[in-house]
């Protein structure tokens, strides 16, 4: 029987990080992979956010973690506000999900990781980087 070796998570540095987000060309994107960064979120998790999570007045936001994490709120920084903010302005839906797919439903993890390598090849990040929060 063969024995899996773990593999060690490569993280992106912040010089790194910074490239990746200066290398995205939408608001959603942008806005789906700073928060998805800003609190360590699973793909998953990321379909889970609504709009009333958001409370931009107090520039708060609530996360429902899975896998037995502890969700709850937190704060929200000025530059991720100004992205949020400016994706939202954008929005001419009701649509009660903060990331809805182009169908309506939740973004789909499969969505986020292609979202993910397309821009991670723009800012030309190391191939073992390249990454979303594991399921």
């Amino acid at each position: 029987m063969a024995i899996k070796q773990a593999t060690t998570i490569q993280y992106l540095t912040q010089e790194e990080l910074r490239r990746l987000l200066a290398a995205v060309s939408n608001r959603r994107d942008l806005a789906i992979l700073y928060t998805a960064y800003r609190y360590g979120l699973r793909a998953s998790e990321i379909g889970l956010l609504l709009r009333q999570d958001l409370d931009l007045a107090r520039q708060r936001i609530r996360i429902h973690r899975l896998k037995g994490s502890y969700g709850g709120e937190y704060p929200i920084d000025a530059k991720l506000l100004k992205v949020l903010r400016a994706y939202l302005r954008r929005r001419a839906d009701q649509n009660p999900l903060l990331f809805p797919s182009r169908l309506g439903g939740p973004i789909h993890r499969s969505t986020l990781h292609l979202i993910f390598r397309k821009y991670s090849d723009r800012a030309c990040l190391p191939p073992a980087k390249p990454h979303l929060h594991p399921p």
